[in-house]
């Protein structure tokens, strides 16, 4: 007579399957069937890259902003050290005229 395997675990767990994320390459579909660079999505009449298009030209722009306000900043930043200093000065040549 055989005895039944007590060692053994019938419960299963039902936790709920998480979906696989896309990689990029596939999320990009056929942007990426042609293993193309950056030039050819820029000089393509395509109008499935107007917009990689667009968002380079404007991703640029906006770089050369920001680089020309951070180069305004820090004028500005001179400027008022400047006109600190001046402001000082004069406020010195006032008092000790009035001496």
């Amino acid at each position: 007579m055989a005895k039944a395997d007590d060692t053994t675990d019938d419960t299963t767990d039902e936790t709920a399957a998480t979906p696989k994320e896309k990689n990029i390459h596939a999320k990009l579909g056929r942007l990426n069937s042609l293993q193309r660079n950056i030039n050819a999505y820029m000089n393509s009449k395509s109008k499935k890259f107007a917009g990689i298009q667009a968002y380079v030209t404007q991703a640029a722009a906006a770089q050369n902003a920001q680089a020309k306000l951070d180069a305004a900043n820090a004028k500005l930043a001179a400027d008022q050290a400047t006109l600190a200093d001046l402001t000082t000065q004069l406020a010195d040549l006032n008092a000790t005229d009035t001496t």
